[in-house]
């Protein structure tokens, strides 16, 4: 279940055609497992309808420099790299990529609300190389995506929870 979205107003040095939304959800389950799941960006078919895959470029755990390649369905089939821009161990990661003409930064941060739960919040910049007409709409379909991935990460987290504990 997500909360309500907010936005941020346009900053100077910043397109007026770059859009930034947040939404978060607690999601009941160990921050640990949460902040696991997400890590392993090879998950983000299982979470985002708009992913058929995502593959490591680089070896090792991931980390901030970290590179990913990923093939996503929509809004029209691409392969696109991701980069890991920043990790800190059990509380943060954010993720740069340039998708479909537009320079993307996810920044996932998690706050343990309990053992057993964890408030996850979702912050997306989107700055199109093109002029965003109706920008409004532009801006309601993001928030929109971003939060049914939420949704779609809860879940994810209890199919896997299922999976590894039966």
């Amino acid at each position: 279940m997500t909360v309500p979205t907010s936005t941020r107003p346009v900053h100077r040095g910043e397109s007026s055609d770059s859009v930034s939304v947040t939404t978060a959800a607690v999601l009941h389950f160990p921050p640990a497992d949460v902040f696991d799941f997400l890590t392993h960006l090879e998950n983000n078919p299982r979470w985002n309808w708009a992913i058929v895959s995502t593959e490591p470029l680089t070896d090792g755990p991931t980390r901030a420099g970290s590179r990913f390649v990923q093939t996503r369905s929509s809004p029209r089939r691409a392969r696109e790299v991701l980069e890991v821009a920043a990790h800190d161990q059990g509380r943060l990661l954010e993720i740069v990529t340039r998708a479909d003409g537009t320079m993307a930064t996810y920044r996932y941060e998690l706050e343990p609300v309990s053992t057993r739960s964890a408030r996850l919040t979702v912050r997306a910049e989107l700055r199109p190389d093109h002029p965003i007409g109706r920008s409004h709409l532009y801006r309601a379909r993001a928030e929109a995506t971003l939060r049914a991935s939420l949704d779609e990460l809860a879940g994810a987290l209890g199919e896997e929870s299922r999976r590894v504990r039966p």
